[in-house]
């Protein structure tokens, strides 16, 4: 009887083992699943989120290729280009007089020092024809040069003529 029972509990100790195990074999494959399904997640929200940025990316290319037109109309702006500290360069002067005698409709331009400090800078007022102020400015940051690597401190500065006062185009040019 003795032998019996030491059978007995050998077997319930076996069993409980078998159990153990197999409980422990579940939540490993639950664990592993769990990983697996998070895994599986995580991919396909990276992939979600590729696709969106790819789509984003085309959708602001579309928008590049189409820019939007806009109407051009005549402008009369004032302009005056300088650069703080520094003269600006004869060169700049002749660029902008070349680019402007086929695009503008009417110009006076100086290349005048200024009453404080004696520096070069380029005056003036323009009649051309564009959509905007901001296209024609950086348009003529381009044609000087200094669209990327302009000296320290230069400006284009552009300022539409409102027509009250002295700030038409028979004053501003009379000043010149």
């Amino acid at each position: 009887m003795a032998c019996r029972l030491k059978s007995m509990k050998e077997l319930a100790r076996e069993t409980m083992k078998r159990k153990c195990q197999q409980h422990q074999e579940m939540e490993k494959t639950t664990q592993m699943k769990q990983q697996m399904f998070s895994k599986e997640a995580k991919e396909t929200n990276e992939m979600l989120n590729e696709d969106r940025q790819e789509a984003a990316k085309r959708n602001q290319t579309k928008a590049a290729k189409k820019p939007r037109r806009v109407p051009e109309k005549l402008f009369d702006v004032s302009l005056t280009i300088g650069i703080p500290g520094k003269n600006v360069d004869d060169k700049v002067f002749d660029l902008l007089v070349k680019w402007l005698e086929y695009r503008a409709e009417m110009m006076v331009l100086a290349l005048e020092r200024g009453d404080s400090f004696l520096q070069l800078h380029v005056q003036g007022m323009v009649r051309v024809k564009t959509s905007s102020t901001m296209i024609l400015k950086r348009k003529i940051k381009e044609v000087i040069g200094w669209e990327s690597n302009g000296p320290v401190g230069a400006s284009v500065y552009l300022k539409s003529l409102h027509y009250k006062g002295l700030h038409t185009i028979i004053s501003i040019s009379d000043r010149q």
